[in-house]
């Protein structure tokens, strides 16, 4: 048993290496398979909170190359409609991951169990592990100005008003 587990360890170390290979050339750091969001350093989640058009390509360039390792030089133009949207789903649940990652390290948001889970184990068992994340939006911290009118909020409004910090945040990072 201690083989296969060594050789899991082997594999995602593999993808690690090859998926955030543009990500260690833009941001001159080093990655590994237990990299999570919790371990990136602040100037790499600020460069994802915007959302820019250069940020999402190389949420996407990282997710592609995790699902499909195996073959470096694929676009996501080259994949299937299907593939191309998993793809693009997983890289906007990874922007609100960021996001909510930013959020937490201001001391805006509680605590939020995907913040250290390996960045490669979050997009490999994306489907069956962690797609529910999708739909959970962490908690306003108490020590927020607008944790009162946060408060007030009907529970099923509490993930918008969490959203609705986003372009707050923004232009703290910009």
């Amino acid at each position: 048993m201690g083989e296969i587990l060594d050789f899991e360890k082997e594999k995602n170390e593999l993808i690690a290496r090859i998926a955030f290979q543009q990500w260690s050339r833009k941001f001159n750091e080093q990655f590994s398979s237990e990299t999570s969001i919790s371990d990136l350093s602040n100037e790499i989640v600020g460069f994802f909170v915007s959302g820019s058009k250069e940020a999402m390509q190389l949420l996407q360039d990282f997710v592609l190359q995790t699902l499909n390792f195996k073959k470096t030089n694929i676009s996501l133009a080259e994949l299937s409609k299907n593939s191309r949207l998993r793809i693009i789903d997983v890289s906007i649940f990874l922007l609100d991951q960021l996001r909510f990652e930013a959020m937490y390290r201001l001391g805006w948001v509680e605590f939020f169990e995907s913040r250290e889970v390996p960045l490669i184990k979050l997009i490999l068992n994306f489907e069956e592990k962690f797609s529910h994340l999708q739909q959970f939006t962490p908690s306003l911290s108490p020590s927020h100005p607008r944790y009162e009118e946060y408060l007030a909020v009907y529970d099923s409004d509490k993930k918008s008003f969490i959203r609705k910090l986003v372009p707050d945040l923004i232009n703290y990072f910009s």
